[in-house]
């Protein structure tokens, strides 16, 4: 698995390094909604813009550390879920600031082509740790799961690894058809939700 530990610092410090460099080049005042005419009836400071989200995941990032350094129970598993869930947040927040940056620069980007970049890589990252990381795997092993044998979660764990790697590739084509994006998204999911269904079944025939 890789080391995701350090990740959400590296992002967290260029969300604010991304904000002073286009600092100069961004308006005191920027609209952020507008009424039906199509003129601009909410401004915020550009200050605002620019700290929002460096800001958010900064005390996220701060709280979910407190958080690890305290749990006492289960604490291995738990630390490597709040470090996974750190650096799913960062990537995705890094891209939703990095397009509200692009759009107070009055560059246009679809906000749909944008997210589909950080969203193909999170799937792609859990296909491969559903496979590859042992410590799922033993985790697995020693759960006391009375109602799915220990066989059936193993092939769950293999065609999920398949589907969220498969899934991966389907939502970076959001890059080019951002049109699609909510239905590349959401369709897929109740695909995986059959899948797992139809497998619980089987176990028990």
């Amino acid at each position: 698995m890789i080391n995701s530990k350090k990740i959400p610092l590296f992002i967290i410090v260029s969300m604010f390094l991304i904000s002073i460099i286009s600092l100069p080049f961004i308006p005191e005042k920027i609209s952020i909604t507008w009424n039906y005419l199509g003129k601009s009836d909410i401004y915020n400071s550009k200050y605002e813009l620019l700290l929002l989200f460096p800001t958010f995941m900064t005390v996220f990032y701060s709280l979910s550390s407190f958080i690890e350094k305290n749990l006492k129970n289960n604490k291995l598993f738990f630390s490597i879920a709040i470090n996974i869930l750190n650096l799913y947040f960062s990537i995705i927040f890094l891209f939703i600031h990095l397009h509200s940056v692009l759009n107070a620069l009055s560059i246009k980007v679809n906000v749909y082509s944008l997210l589909s970049i950080p969203i193909s890589i999170i799937l792609f990252h859990i296909g491969y740790n559903l496979k590859n990381n042992k410590f799922i795997l033993v985790y697995i092993i020693n759960m006391n799961i009375s109602f799915i044998s220990k066989k059936t979660l193993f092939n769950l764990l293999e065609i999920h690894s398949n589907f969220f790697k498969l899934y991966s590739i389907l939502v970076a084509l959001g890059i080019i058809l951002p049109e699609y994006f909510l239905y590349i998204v959401l369709w897929p999911l109740g695909v995986l939700f059959i899948i797992s269904i139809l497998c619980i079944y089987r176990n028990y025939i």
